[in-house]
């Protein structure tokens, strides 16, 4: 459930590039939410990940690498340029926008760079 009052009238998503220099991707959007405690669930939603898809969760770390080799990019809601999804991006030479705060809660998927 998307908190509305947080994305109510958004029509951009901004973040600060991690990795990918002026490239626009366009795929379908994957949100992976992370539940610590119980990784049969979050396996579950790697699982149903297609290649190529856009992986977009709130942040990420080691237990979502799978996710990571299928993903055409990479977008977190924290983070910066050392954080995992930032480092691991430009190991695996994706696309990846960091630090958008409401990403993996909003239903309007038109990326915007800062």
């Amino acid at each position: 459930m998307f908190d509305k009052q947080q994305t109510e009238g958004l029509t951009e998503i901004r973040g600060r590039q991690a990795h990918g220099m002026g490239q626009v991707i366009k795929g379908r959007v994957r949100i992976v939410r992370r539940h610590y405690g119980e990784s049969t669930t979050t396996q579950a939603q790697i699982n149903a990940m297609q290649m190529g898809e856009i992986l977009v969760s709130d942040t990420t770390d080691p237990e979502l690498m799978g996710a990571f080799r299928k993903a055409a990019a990479v977008v977190t809601d924290a983070g910066g340029l050392l954080s995992h999804a930032a480092i691991t991006s430009r190991e695996l030479n994706l696309p990846c926008i960091v630090g958008t705060g409401n990403a993996s809660k909003s239903s309007n998927w038109r990326l915007g760079g800062s």
